[in-house]
C-alpha cells in the first residue's frame, strides 16, 4: 500500500481594517498557486490597501491536499 500527497487548490485570505470595517473584513482570492511568496502576498496586499483604503491586518494562505490511499 502507498499513500501519496498531491497539491489540490490554494486561497489567499487578507484581512483589512478601517472606518468602514473597523473589526476588520476578510477578502478570500481563490486559485492562487501553491509555492506564492511572501514578497507577492505583500504585492497583493499593497494593491487591496490602495484599492479598498484600508489597513492590511493579516493575510492566510490556505491549501488543500488530496491524499490518495493506493492499494
Amino acid at each position: 500500500m502507498s499513500n501519496e500527497r498531491q497539491f489540490k487548490s490554494a486561497k489567499l485570505q487578507v484581512t483589512l481594517a478601517g472606518a468602514k470595517h473597523p473589526k476588520g473584513a476578510t477578502h478570500i482570492l481563490n486559485n492562487v498557486k501553491q509555492d506564492l511568496t511572501a514578497a507577492q502576498v505583500a504585492s497583493v496586499t499593497t494593491a487591496l490597501e490602495s484599492l479598498t483604503g484600508e489597513q492590511c491586518t493579516g493575510a492566510n494562505i490556505v491549501t488543500t491536499e488530496q491524499f490518495a490511499i493506493a492499494q
